[in-house]
This record gives C-alpha cells, sequence and structure tokens, in this order.
C-alpha cells in the first residue's frame, strides 16, 4: 500500500467534508438577496432562510403560540408563587416610597393637569366635580379621568415605566426562558397590559361597579372634600403601627393577586405572542437574523462542520483500505 495514498486520501476526504458542511451552512443564510448574471436569477440565491424567513417567522409564531405560550400556561405563571413574590416586592416598595414622601391627595389628583400642577383655576373644578361625586352618584365622570391619569402617570415617570417593564422582562425570562424571550417584544407587552387596564377602566358596567363603590364610601365617610384634598398620605403611613401596616399591605396584595387572577385569562388571550414573535422576526435584516441564529446555535454548527470532517477522513480511508483489500 502506498503510504502517501494512506495520508493523502483520507485528507482529502476531511477537507472536502469539512468545507461541504461549512458551506451548505453559510447557503442557509447566505446571500442576502437574490442574485443574477446576465439577467438570469442563480440558484439557492437568496439563502434558504434568507428567502423563506417570512414564512419562518409565521410558523415559529403559530408554533410557541400553540405549545409554548398558551394562554394556560401565561395564567399558571400570572399565578405562581415566583410571581406573587415579585408583585409583594414592588407593592412593599411603592409603599415605602410614598410612607418617605409628603404626597397629599391633592398632590396625587395633579397628575391629571397637563402641567403636572393643580392650580387654583382646576382645583374649584375638581371640588366641584367631588361634590357631585358625593352628592349624585356620578362617579362615572371621573372613571375616564382615573385611565387617563395611569396613562398620563407612566409616560410622566419613565423611571417607574421603566422599572415597570424591567419587571415584565424578568418574568418573561425567568419562566419562559432565554431563547423564548429574544423573540419577545417586552415593550409591546407591557403597553398592552397598560392599555388592557385603562380599557377595562373606560367600560361602561366596570365603570359602573367602581363608582358605586367609591360613592358608597365617601357618602358613608362624611369626610369633607377640602379635608381629602389636603390629607396627607406619607404622613398617615408613617404613623400607622406595624400591625396596620401589615394588614393595609396584606389586603392591598391580596386585591392585586385577586385581580391578576380574574383577568389572567383575559389578558393571556388579549396577548398574541405568535403574533408577536412573527413581527418581532419580521423586522429582522436577513444579516441579523444570522447573527441571532448563530449566537444561540454556535457550538452545534460548529459540530456539525467538523462532523463532515471527521466523516470526510473516515469515508477517504474506507476508500484505501477497501482498494487495498480489494487488490
Amino acid at each position: 500500500m502506498n503510504i502517501v495514498t494512506l495520508i493523502v486520501v483520507p485528507v482529502s476526504g476531511a477537507i472536502i467534508g469539512y468545507f461541504t458542511n461549512w458551506l451548505a451552512i453559510k447557503m442557509l443564510f447566505r446571500p442576502y438577496h437574490e442574485k443574477k448574471i446576465l439577467g438570469f436569477k442563480l440558484p439557492f440565491t437568496p439563502g434558504l432562510i434568507a428567502k423563506g424567513r417570512f414564512e419562518l417567522s409565521k410558523k415559529l409564531g403559530a408554533a410557541v403560540s400553540q405549545n409554548v405560550l398558551t394562554p394556560e400556561v401565561l395564567n399558571a405563571v400570572l399565578v405562581s408563587d415566583e410571581i406573587s413574590q415579585k408583585i409583594d416586592g414592588f407593592i412593599e416598595t411603592l409603599y415605602s416610597n410614598i410612607a418617605e414622601s409628603d404626597i397629599t391627595v391633592e398632590k396625587a389628583l395633579s397628575y391629571l393637569s397637563d402641567s403636572g400642577d393643580l392650580g387654583e383655576d382646576i382645583k374649584p373644578k375638581i371640588l366641584e366635580e367631588a361634590k357631585r361625586f358625593v352628592g349624585h352618584g356620578k362617579t362615572e365622570a371621573w372613571i375616564p379621568k382615573i385611565a387617563e391619569f395611569i396613562g398620563n402617570f407612566s409616560e410622566s415617570n419613565p423611571e417607574l415605566d421603566n422599572n415597570l417593564k424591567k419587571m415584565v422582562a424578568d418574568i418573561a425570562a425567568e419562566n419562559f426562558g432565554r431563547f423564548i424571550g429574544i423573540f419577545i417584544n417586552y415593550d409591546k407587552i407591557y403597553g398592552k397590559i397598560k392599555n388592557g387596564i385603562i380599557e377595562y377602566l373606560l367600560k361602561d358596567e366596570n365603570a359602573a361597579i367602581i363608582s358605586q363603590k367609591l360613592t358608597g364610601f365617601l357618602n358613608d365617610s362624611g369626610i369633607a372634600v377640602e379635608s381629602i384634598l389636603s390629607f396627607n398620605i406619607g404622613e398617615y403611613l408613617r404613623g400607622i403601627s406595624d400591625e396596620t401596616r401589615e394588614r393595609l399591605l396584606g389586603r392591598v396584595k391580596n386585591l392585586a393577586h385577586r385581580l391578576l387572577a380574574a383577568g389572567g385569562p383575559h389578558l393571556a388571550s388579549a396577548l398574541d405572542f405568535g403574533r408577536i414573535i412573527e413581527d418581532k422576526i419580521n423586522g429582522f435584516e436577513a444579516e441579523d437574523a444570522e447573527k441571532l441564529i448563530v449566537s444561540v446555535v454556535r457550538r452545534e454548527l460548529k459540530a456539525i462542520t467538523l462532523l463532515g470532517g471527521v466523516l470526510g477522513f473516515i469515508m477517504g480511508l474506507i476508500t484505501v483500505l477497501g482498494g487495498f483489500f480489494w487488490i
């Protein structure tokens, strides 16, 4: 047997196998666009993934929404102990921030104005509306303003807005994994949650229920509107006992958990994860899609390329040995 043949043929097979697998992987993504020579389209251009990425995004979105991020899974996550702990922590932090401040009811209502300051021209209107609110049972008029307040408050407080977005992102990453999180637009999900709350408040039937409860509370309390507006929320919270504080926090937490459990199925249905993932992928350029996929499966692609070299070497060696024994 020629020793040169024994070495050259397997090594050549390894080089060919390695290069073939490397080229096949590259052709999955490249070229990014169609190529033509003399007006004729070159075959396999653009690359397979670049060519079919819109269909791929649609199938991937459908697969994830139907098998991974289903309404049942999302609802189970929302009512899980881990999420409950995060919500409890957020409520406690918010409570501490309010308790450390000297914010009054009037100051809180000032967020309803565009300037963020409740001037003398606005205050009488609020007082008049509040009296009608108590005396005539027309509390529905305030519900749209409360919904507007939620939207304006988050927009005028970017730090709070970012913290809420981060909480949504952390919840998704911890429960669905980093890979799925790559295809999720957390800002869009947060926006849908916030808009869902606002839409809930703007529904007439919900506004009627809320107004009935608030009207009953204010009528029974007998507190003057002026006293309500000047009430110092932070000072009150600082002055209550630890027992009262824990009881108050417990009620707020319990209410938050009940609202989340009740609204979870509706929220899960409203969040079309399939569409979100499809839109996210379609927004990628072909080059960005390649970088994303390679970053996730880089090790596996390298293994496939090396495996091509190993198989090529083995096939070359078998060819040489087979020829030797055949002769």
